[in-house]
């Protein structure tokens, strides 16, 4: 009788180290599931970052190289106005001008324009052809170009970011419904847009409509 109490009691304590070793077996197989999606998502990111990355340092080393270059003659300004947008989405082209200026042996060619609606909302957007300056001056003026930024506040945020293969400084406040995007094409171009009483989206729809590939072209 005491026999089979004993047997009873090692086959329970058998019965219950098969349970707990199967739940163990299970949790270590949810944890390798587990594993595997954090490394498929890892592999996934790394994958998305690694052609930015190469873009980044291919970006740094043309500018390294445009600031020991000497100063070129600007295109005329007339060229650079040519190839703003007549309009934006859901805005209209108020004004357009163009300069261009020179002081202490540095010239700079201008294009500018203004859209807006009646709703308040507007963009601009301005050119800059830098040829005119020396390569380290206007590096000196858009000192963000040579660093990486990334700042997030309450209202909003500021970062470098690639668009289309240059470097660029991407800002925005929410609580102003306000920001702007800088692009340096080429390390010579630079383009500017901001606006207020609008979207983050805005910004970017305004910059797609400027045709930067003409301005690489001209660059070269």
């Amino acid at each position: 009788m005491k026999m089979n109490r004993n047997l009873a009691v090692a086959a329970t304590v058998v019965l219950a180290a098969g349970i707990v070793c199967s739940g163990c077996m299970r949790k270590k197989r949810e944890q390798m599931k587990e594993a595997v999606k954090q490394m498929q998502a890892a592999a996934e990111q790394m994958q998305k970052v690694a052609p930015m990355a190469q873009q980044m340092e291919q970006a740094a080393k043309e500018m390294e190289a445009a600031a020991n270059k000497a100063p070129v003659e600007p295109v005329d300004f007339r060229e650079l106005k040519a190839l703003l947008p007549a309009e934006l989405p859901g805005l209209k082209r108020t004004e357009a001008a163009g300069e261009k200026t020179g002081a202490m042996g540095m010239v700079v060619s201008e294009a500018n324009a203004r859209y807006e609606n009646d709703g308040g909302a507007s963009i601009r957007i301005k050119v800059q052809d830098l040829g005119g300056m020396s390569g380290f001056a206007a590096m000196a003026q858009f000192g963000w170009a040579m660093q990486e930024v990334d700042r997030e506040t309450e209202t909003g945020y500021e970062k470098t970011v690639m668009i289309g293969g240059n470097k660029a400084l991407e800002k925005y406040d929410r609580e102003n419904k306000s920001g702007d995007i800088q692009v340096m094409i080429k390390s010579r171009f630079m383009v500017e847009v901001d606006g207020s009483g609008i979207e983050p989206a805005a910004l970017k729809d305004a910059l797609a409509k400027l045709p930067m590939d003409k301005l690489s072209d001209l660059a070269k």
